[in-house]
């Protein structure tokens, strides 16, 4: 939802940086399923 966080413990030493993810279904991108995340160190 709009204005949430989430935090992950996951390790992408050799991936940090922008990333977008999303739903190929628009109905779903529409409703929020694209979305950019940032992987840091």
């Amino acid at each position: 939802m709009p204005g949430e966080r989430v935090k992950l413990l996951i390790r992408f030493s050799d991936f940090q940086g922008e990333y977008v993810y999303h739903c190929h279904n628009l109905e779903h991108s529409d409703g929020g399923m694209m979305r950019n995340f940032r992987v840091g160190p």
